[in-house]
């Protein structure tokens, strides 16, 4: 009776500490969307201010996607690069509509 009752205490351990993994991984795959979420709609706006010439705006909201990707840690680094490429090109141009 003993053996059965380390058995069963083992395979309930085991079985807990599944549950909290794939509840931890849950969560993190939660948060991930939560931010990617985030740096859609702010792409979004980018896109809006650069039709309406409003550089300044579209630096702002592409250097915040750039820092909500940073977050997500994602192993697509062209795609973070991408987001950081254009992020310079919109602040530069930002400068020189200020400077003007």
């Amino acid at each position: 009776m003993k053996k059965n009752t380390k058995v069963t205490i083992a395979v309930a351990l085991i079985g807990l500490v599944a549950t909290a993994a794939v509840a931890f991984k849950y969560i993190g795959a939660r948060t991930k969307i939560k931010e990617l979420e985030a740096v859609s709609r702010l792409q979004n706006l980018t896109l809006i201010a650069i039709v309406n010439k409003d550089y300044v705006l579209a630096c702002k909201s592409q250097t915040e996607a750039e820092e909500y990707l940073g977050k997500v840690h994602s192993k697509s680094e062209d795609l973070f690069g991408m987001i950081h490429k254009s992020n310079q090109e919109l602040c530069n141009k930002a400068s020189k509509t200020q400077s003007k």
